[in-house]
């Protein structure tokens, strides 16, 4: 009679020889026993060869991956050495670039094809259901929503989602700006020559930009 803690390491022992090719001293003594060794084998060689598999072709993809952005790098740096660009916009490029290729991967409603197959008053819905809670948070937009609401669908179908990772700059000084944004999560930072001042949640950037021509004065990031 041996241990419950003998057996139980003896039992793991044999049922982890049936995936690998390790040896054991406990055999079988009947045809059952013998049976259950050969699914056990069979079971163990499925399983063995799917999880190599997998780990091989997910270490082939990572590589591919490394080597196309390496080679991404390498021609970005060759083109801007090319132009002649000055050292600080090589700079402030390279960083931007590695920010958008390290960042996890957020969806766009453009990424998911399966939304174009939806009738379109749910696409409107769905839309104002993204962005019309942001919208109205502008007064004029308020308004807007309250006089003529098929303005603010069109507002709504025209709107979408910026991903920014820590660090990453958004919008560089004294640089037109066409677009408006709002501060649907998370904070930015705007610089003014020396100042900095926290842009939180909710806060409309360059609104302005609307209804006039507008061009930024300090960068965010």
């Amino acid at each position: 009679q041996h241990s419950v803690l003998f057996q139980y390491t003896t039992a793991l022992h044999w049922a982890m020889t049936q995936m690998t090719p390790g040896s054991m001293e406990v055999q079988a003594k009947n045809s059952v026993e013998r049976m259950l060794a050969i699914v056990s084998i069979m079971f163990g060689l499925l399983f063995g060869s799917s999880i190599i598999s997998m780990l091989s072709s997910k270490m082939v993809q990572r590589l591919i991956h490394q080597q196309d952005r390496t080679k991404q790098t390498a021609k970005l740096r060759q083109f801007l050495a090319q132009q002649g660009i000055h050292a600080s916009l090589v700079y402030r490029i390279e960083k931007a670039y590695q920010h958008r290729v390290t960042a996890p991967t957020r969806l766009k409603y453009p990424d998911i094809v399966a939304l174009s197959f939806i009738p379109t008053y749910l696409q409107s819905e769905l839309k104002q259901f993204m962005f019309g809670g942001f919208l109205v948070k502008h007064p004029m937009l308020r308004f807007c929503k309250n006089i003529n609401k098929n303005a603010m669908d069109s507002l709504c179908a025209s709107s979408d989602l910026v991903y920014l990772s820590e660090g990453e700059e958004f919008l560089a000084a004294k640089a037109p700006c066409e677009e408006a944004y709002i501060v649907a999560r998370g904070e930015l930072a705007y610089l003014l020559q020396d100042a900095v001042e926290t842009v939180t949640y909710g806060t409309w950037i360059c609104e302005a930009s609307l209804w006039v021509q507008w061009k930024t004065i300090g960068s965010l990031e």
